[in-house]
């Protein structure tokens, strides 16, 4: 039988209760629920809970969006570890803080979870780098998001994770044979020159990187491209082959904000 068909009387007895267990309750012809820790000030171990709502605004990327009342931004730090209840049933949520402003808070969610626009209950936050929870749920875990941009005629996938920035070229175009400063989508409109996006940049000491691009036709390699991305945010690259599929790889150090839609 499903447990929430079963009597009360049919429910198995227990020794002790932890703090996110559930109490179902009735109200107003309406099924609801409290945790045993709401219900009795109990909080989970390593927890504790905002006296504010939170309410849903957006889910992008892997990044959950939560209007919170107007007050101090520093009351939501970052690397600020979250859990908090969705859904009937509810199911518990589990984020990390990545950035925040007076009115909101954007979390990285974990653990296999997402934020949907529906009541969010049940908030607890906690400082601590692993908290415990009854889920036994690994915060041991980098925010990591990913944002594809052009390089020219290239297209690159900057994966941020932590801050270790990784830049990963896979394309099919023609590239100049004389250095030339990437622009994007030259002869669709206004030649733009092609930047390393917001919350991605090089940070000092490091001022510049190269990738090393080959250049693939028919699964031979038959050219050699450099595509060297600045601390400015300014990319160059040159070939000694045009038209080709490129693919390339490099990495480097940012202290940007994580990059949120703020």
């Amino acid at each position: 039988m499903n447990p929430g068909q079963q009597k009360i009387s049919q429910f198995q007895p227990v020794e002790s209760t932890r703090a996110n267990d559930i109490i179902p309750i009735v109200r107003e012809g309406q099924n609801r629920s409290i945790t045993i820790g709401k219900f009795t000030g109990v909080l989970p171990s390593g927890w504790t809970t905002p006296a504010e709502n939170w309410t849903y605004s957006n889910f992008d990327n892997g990044i959950a969006a939560i209007a919170v009342p107007e007050g101090d931004i520093r009351r939501y730090p970052n690397g600020l570890r979250v859990q908090f209840k969705q859904g009937t049933p509810p199911t518990t949520r589990f984020g990390i803080v990545v950035a925040s402003t007076s009115t909101m808070v954007y979390l990285y969610m974990i653990n296999g979870t997402t934020l949907e626009n529906l009541e969010i209950r049940d908030v607890f936050i906690s400082p601590d780098f692993a908290p415990g929870t009854d889920e036994g749920v690994n915060f041991n875990v980098e925010p990591t998001i990913m944002k594809r941009e052009p390089v020219g005629v290239l297209f690159c996938d900057y994966i941020r994770r932590g801050n270790v920035v990784i830049a990963d070229v896979h394309t099919t175009a023609a590239l100049p044979r004389t250095q030339e400063r990437a622009k994007h989508n030259p002869g669709a409109g206004p030649a733009v020159e092609s930047k390393i996006p917001k919350g991605f940049s090089i940070s000092a000491p490091q001022t510049s990187a190269l990738m090393t691009l080959g250049g693939w036709n028919n699964r031979v390699l038959k050219a050699i491209a450099t595509a060297r991305f600045y601390d400015d945010g300014h990319i160059e690259y040159v070939a000694n082959d045009s038209y080709n599929e490129w693919y390339g790889t490099t990495s480097w150090i940012t202290d940007d904000p994580f990059p949120v839609t703020v």
